[in-house]
């Protein structure tokens, strides 16, 4: 982690960027999925979100020979301006396929640097509705994509469970089971999906004391059983917002890397300091700047297509 001054100059930065506006980029005309809004990035760009709080896109869990598996609608999700198999050759794709390569690099190349854990990482916001389930869904989908690596998307959101919700899974058992339950394991909760080489461990059952939970020596030994048994996998904990729950401070001691997801137009520098406070325990912060309107600069990503 950054000292102190540094990472104020870095809220600093980001903070004039959300006052003074940057370049965004225009719609890609060929593709349906690309929404009005857009989105610039300190070490990385990305695309406009969708509300944290969305209904379930319509999937089906089923229950097959490797386990449960989870047929996602990528209809429903297309429709919203997700990434999906519909739309790898869109303005979307190619914002996640920018976002994703710094993280991978810090994943797999400098390890050493991250405890071991770079690729374990953890996307949150400072407040609600910045957009973090929306990012940190795409982030799977694109890093599925990726040659010879496993994705683990993980509901860390105990309180609202967008993403299980998101997914059609709020319903089912999650990491919170796991760290309730000692007969149960990883295996027995992760539910498989028809994106290739990504599954996903809902929230599962609410309870009370999550953070300790996330604080306790069962927490730290799942995280550190998943990210060294599985050495071509990345895991990706959908994380509550720093100023809403107290979850995120205390997961931040188990991940190599925090995606900060931070709202343009909306997000105060000073939320933005008070959070990064609360979660200085990870050795790696990037930064996204969601839902920038559009400006100038819009050659990027038009309509280049082989």
């Amino acid at each position: 982690m950054t000292d102190d001054k540094a990472r104020f100059d870095l809220v600093g930065r980001v903070a004039a960027r959300l006052a003074h506006g940057t370049s965004g980029v225009e719609p890609d005309s060929n593709s349906p999925s690309s929404p009005p809004d857009q989105i610039a990035a300190h070490r990385a760009t990305d695309q406009p979100t969708s509300s944290d709080d969305t209904e379930p896109a319509g999937t089906a869990v089923v229950t097959g020979a490797g386990g449960a598996q989870v047929e996602l609608d990528f209809a429903s999700l297309h429709k919203e301006g997700f990434l999906t198999p519909y739309n790898q050759k869109s303005q979307i794709a190619e914002e996640f396929r920018i976002l994703k390569r710094p993280l991978l690099r810090i994943a797999f190349d400098s390890r050493k640097a991250n405890n071991g854990i770079g690729h374990v990482i953890m996307v949150t916001s400072s407040r609600p509705e910045d957009g973090k389930t929306f990012i940190s869904t795409n982030l799977a989908f694109s890093m599925a994509s990726e040659r010879d690596l496993f994705v683990l998307l993980i509901d860390a959101d105990i309180r609202r469970v967008g993403l299980s919700k998101k997914l059609g899974v709020e319903d089912r058992p999650g990491i919170m089971d796991v760290l309730i339950n000692p007969a149960l394991s990883i295996s027995d909760v992760m539910i498989r999906t028809n994106v290739p080489n990504l599954a996903i461990i809902p929230a599962g059952r609410s309870n009370d004391t999550s953070t300790e939970m996330f604080a306790s020596q069962r927490m730290t030994k799942l995280v550190r059983d998943i990210s060294s048994r599985y050495k071509d996998r990345l895991i990706i904990f959908d994380a509550p917002p720093v100023l809403a729950a107290s979850e995120p401070g205390v997961l931040a001691q188990h991940v190599g890397q925090i995606l900060f997801v931070v709202r343009s137009g909306s997000t105060s520098k000073r939320s933005v300091a008070e959070a990064l406070r609360l979660v200085d325990a990870c050795p790696d912060l990037n930064f996204v700047i969601n839902r920038m309107p559009l400006g100038t600069g819009g050659d990027r990503f038009g309509a280049y297509d082989y």
